[in-house]
């Protein structure tokens, strides 16, 4: 299970296909009940300011995990419509339980199922900087590694409903070894559109 966090970020690429699709034909009770602008995605890298606020590209995915039935908010936003490898922000955050508000859950916290062979940290996410650099903070430090791990990432919810998620982060995030260029990610806030949920919160 050390790659769940590199396979989930593909997988989310084709979720975010899926997402344009779905908001753009589904204007349901959201676009009514909520004023245009009114979602975001907002934070600094290295200290540069990033927002993202278009409704159809930010949103949060809910899902309830095989095998071990735990919870996922997989929340993201970018810049562009066609373009998902460059100005944008990806966010996991995970329990073996429901996700509640008021707890910080973090990178270095690891939940682990060892009659399925899985285990995942509760947080992980990416950053795509403006020039398509890829920068991600999702590895927990192990010994089997040729370099020392100090990826950070951390969350928390201070809402979550049926159609609305909101809350805080921020993240240590690198390239890929060996350059590990590093990206300090502070001051983020979200507030999204729940797209997808296959689970009872």
């Amino acid at each position: 299970m050390d790659n769940y966090p590199l396979r989930f970020i593909a997988i989310l690429v084709c979720l975010g296909l899926l997402a344009s699709a779905c908001s753009k034909s589904n204007d349901g009770p959201i676009e009514k009940t909520d004023a245009p602008g009114a979602y975001y995605i907002r934070y600094k890298a290295n200290g540069v300011n990033h927002e993202y606020t278009d409704k159809q590209l930010v949103y949060a995915i809910f899902l309830t995990l095989p095998d071990t039935d735990a919870r996922q908010c997989l929340i993201q936003g970018r810049l562009q419509e066609n373009d998902q490898n460059r100005d944008a922000i990806f966010l996991a955050v995970t329990d073996a339980g429901p996700l509640k508000t008021g707890t910080v859950y973090q990178l270095s916290e690891r939940l682990e199922w060892p009659e399925y062979n899985q285990r995942i940290s509760k947080v992980f996410g990416s950053h795509y900087s403006a020039s398509a650099e890829k920068y991600h903070a999702q590895l927990y430090q192990s010994p089997s590694l040729p370099f020392e791990v100090k990826d950070v990432a951390s969350a928390q919810f201070s809402q979550i409903n049926d159609t609305t998620v909101k809350g805080t982060f921020s993240m240590h995030a690198y390239t890929t070894y060996p350059d590990l260029k590093e990206v300090i990610i502070t001051d983020g806030e979200f507030y999204v559109p729940i797209l997808l949920s296959n689970q009872n919160r």
